[in-house]
């Protein structure tokens, strides 16, 4: 039997870049091709950000107003903390 056409890439760690990580996503997903995996690239809080989830597992509407809206309202809240720091307080009270 042979092994997935993504295999390495599967087993590869996370880089520190979002535009490499996303590249692998797109490949093992096959986005855009794959109309039921959507990724939505977004900025907040002084740097970028993506949100990959599986159509019919969680709708648009819930990803906008459960984590894409918290997440831009919560701009002035962050101001004048650590790239650490700002992504400490989304994780903690809005994600």
């Amino acid at each position: 039997m042979s092994e997935h056409p993504y295999a390495q890439l599967l087993r590869s760690e996370t880089k520190a870049s979002l535009h490499e990580n996303l590249n692998a996503f797109k490949t093992i997903f096959q986005i855009p091709n794959n109309k039921d995996a959507v990724l939505r690239e977004f900025c907040t809080c002084g740097f970028e950000a993506c949100l990959i989830y599986i159509e019919g597992m969680a709708g648009g509407d819930v990803i906008d107003e459960d984590i894409l809206e918290p997440c831009l309202k919560r701009e002035k809240a962050v101001e004048g903390l650590s790239g650490e720091a700002r992504a400490n307080y989304l994780t903690r009270n809005v994600l």
